[in-house]
């Protein structure tokens, strides 16, 4: 099935505790459910590394035309894990990825 929708749910501050750290990590994620024709629905949950990742691979191939622009990286401070922070980053990733649903030659790619 096609996935016709993808939908941004939510965006949250994990903190993930490394035996080989002093000290936790923590960093945003972002929710989202992508929706099929057939009325399937996937969740993932991502980093923003995850999209800028994406977003190179992209590049490099068939959406060079497209000229899609992911929101940019914010050097990390306790303000990027802020609530008004995490719901303007999911709502730019929201833009985005309907940006990138709604581009022509990735539409159509395999």
């Amino acid at each position: 099935d096609a996935v016709v929708k993808v939908q941004m749910v939510s965006a949250r501050v994990v903190t993930v505790n490394d035996s080989n750290c002093k000290a936790a990590e923590r960093f945003a994620v972002y929710s989202m459910e992508a929706r099929s024709q057939g009325g399937r629905i996937n969740r993932v949950t991502r980093r923003y590394h995850d999209f800028s990742k994406l977003h190179g691979m992209l590049e490099a191939g068939a959406a060079k035309e497209a000229a899609l622009r992911l929101p940019p990286k914010h050097i990390f401070s306790m303000s990027s894990l802020s609530e008004a922070f995490l719901q303007d980053r999911q709502g730019e990733l929201q833009r985005y990825i309907d940006r990138l649903l709604a581009a022509a030659p990735l539409a159509c790619a395999p």
